[in-house]
């Protein structure tokens, strides 16, 4: 866990502003999975983030998970979770590095962002913040080895409410518009764009929803 971060990066290479008073932290896991199914971890994250923060809230319905893994909370960013695979000739792992605004100080003022301040009543220490998001990360985390994506697909999409909604995706330089229909058990991304055709995704970057 860091207080501040001088070189803080989100997905894509973008900088993560990191100015104290916020919590920043990254996690190494080694999960007995085949690598090919380390994104899924990006949902297993994003649920125990998001189960961390609602009972905080004044307006539990405010917060939301913007594919796959950004927290928003009124439409604004809250907290971002970068996921890395790490590895040599022997193992690998997965690194989750979690950024969550707690207090508005320092927050950039050109893109959507907010704090967790503005939307709870009484705001925990970062600590205790922490130790309920690693306890609802284990328990998410366990819940995938034993019962697989299904259960943990089943609470992203709860918490995402992105099914049917009017969307546009960036992938790889090109912007598919059509309707989410949710994921897939592989956990990709399903479009079903204007001509009725459905595409599947597990990289890119919604630029709009409606």
């Amino acid at each position: 866990m860091a207080h501040s971060q001088t070189a803080g990066r989100g997905r894509y290479g973008r900088t993560w502003v990191s100015p104290p008073g916020n919590l920043y932290c990254s996690l190494l896991l080694t999960p007995p999975i085949q690598i090919s199914q380390a994104y899924l971890f990006n949902y297993v994250a994003a649920i125990a983030l998001a189960e961390t923060l609602i009972p905080l809230l004044k307006k539990p319905e405010a917060l939301r998970i913007k594919w796959p893994n950004d927290i928003l909370l009124s439409e604004k960013k809250c907290a971002g979770i970068l996921l890395e695979l790490v590895q040599d000739d022997k193992r690998w792992g997965i690194i989750l590095g979690i950024g969550l605004n707690l207090n508005n100080e320092g927050l950039p003022q050109d893109c959507p962002a907010t704090a967790l301040s503005d939307h709870t009543s009484a705001l925990p220490s970062r600590d205790e913040i922490l130790r309920h998001f690693l306890q609802q990360l284990e328990s998410a985390y366990h819940l995938f080895l034993q019962e697989g994506f299904r259960p943990i697909k089943e609470r992203w999409e709860n918490l995402a409410h992105i099914q049917g909604r009017n969307i546009a995706l960036m992938s790889n330089n090109e912007k598919i518009e059509g309707k989410a229909l949710g994921l897939d058990d592989e956990g990709a991304l399903l479009i079903q764009t204007k001509s009725g055709t459905v595409k599947r995704f597990i990289e890119g970057e919604i630029c709009f929803s409606l």
